[in-house]
Parts: C-alpha cells; structure tokens; sequence
C-alpha cells in the first residue's frame, strides 16, 4: 500500500487549526506513543492489548518549544472516502472511514480516528473528500484516564478481504480479521521520539 506514504495528514491538520497549532515543525512521541507499545504513556500502566495505531498529542513548534494539541482541533480526512461507521471508545468516539485509492475490491483500506466528536452531518455513509473535517477533538480530561486529548489513527484492512463487516476495538485488534500498518507512514517524516518528559 505504497499510496499511504502520498498522504498529506499533517499538512492537513495543520493547515485546518491555524490558531490551535501554532508554527508547526514536528510532533513529538514518546515510545509508548507509537503503534505496537504494550504501555500506556499517560501513567505507568500496561495496555490491554498491543497499541494499534499512533496518538498525536505533542508537538514542536518553530522555536524548539513542546506543545500539545487540545479538545476542539479540526481533524480531517486522511484520504477519499466514504464513513464506514462511528463507534464508541474510552474517551469519545471513533470514526471509521473507508478508502479505496486503487478503485478494486482488494484496495479496500480503512482509517480510523478515535477520540473524536463527528463534525455535523457525519454519519455512516457519509462520504468524504480529503481534508473535509470529519471530527473534532474531544475532551480528554474529563475521562476516569486523566489523559490528555490527544488524536488515536489506526490504519488497517480486513484479513480476509471484502468490506466493512461491522468493527468496532475488539475486532480491529483481531489480526484474523484486522491487518493493521503502522500509521506513522502516514503523517510523512516530520516526528522525534523522546523518553525524557514533556508534561
């Protein structure tokens, strides 16, 4: 799926949240961050499964400074596509959305974007272009978690082909029915890892 590196998520992401993500250089990660951590990065607890995808919370801006991304950011579409469905997760809900860049039955492919509020009007079967905003952040921090707000992307296809068959967090990390790809082939080369703390 060589057409996930041609996305333009950061760019954007960005580019729709002028005032809530000043002077952009680089989102910042810790380990426990990244797809297939067994940690949680906001205490020191294990996760219950490995991580699926990859959370956005922390960023860099021009002068070297740590910031984070807050409730109310304007997410966007990844790619083309058309919403699979929105269920419910630990902090809001999740958007499935489903593309087929190469326009055959095996290039189906899905994005997931969790921690979210639907933008209005975004409903299964809602169809999307790339860069429509499809959600916006919700509040973390109200959450049992005490997490930050913070973006989850998961990005996969169903194992056995075919299409949408009604996922929801229990099935996408199921690698009998879910193949998940490591999502930080998506937001393009603009990212550090770090193990020092930043909050």
């Amino acid at each position: 799926m060589q057409y996930l590196t041609e996305s333009r998520f950061t760019e954007l992401l960005v580019s729709n949240n002028p005032a809530g993500i000043n002077k952009f250089r680089e989102w910042i990660f810790y380990p426990s961050m990244l797809f297939g951590s067994t940690n949680k990065w906001w205490n020191s607890g294990k996760r219950d499964n490995p991580h699926e995808g990859l959370d956005l919370c922390f960023y860099a801006d021009q002068s070297d400074k740590i910031l984070r991304i807050n409730e109310g950011v304007n997410i966007p579409a990844m790619f083309d596509g058309i919403v699979a469905g929105i269920i419910d997760d630990f902090l809001g809900k999740s958007i499935i959305v489903e593309h087929n860049i190469a326009g055959k039955a095996e290039s189906l492919f899905y994005s997931i974007f969790g921690h979210v509020i639907p933008a209005c009007g975004i409903d299964a079967g809602s169809a999307v272009k790339q860069g429509d905003i499809i959600a916006v952040l919700a509040d973390a921090r109200r959450s049992k978690a005490k997490v930050f707000p913070h973006l989850h992307i998961t990005i996969g296809y169903l194992s056995r082909g075919g299409s949408f068959p009604g996922l929801n967090w229990s099935t996408i990390s199921n690698p009998e029915i879910f193949t998940l790809f490591d999502p930080v082939t998506v937001i393009g080369d603009v990212y550090s890892i770090i193990t020092d703390p930043v909050i």
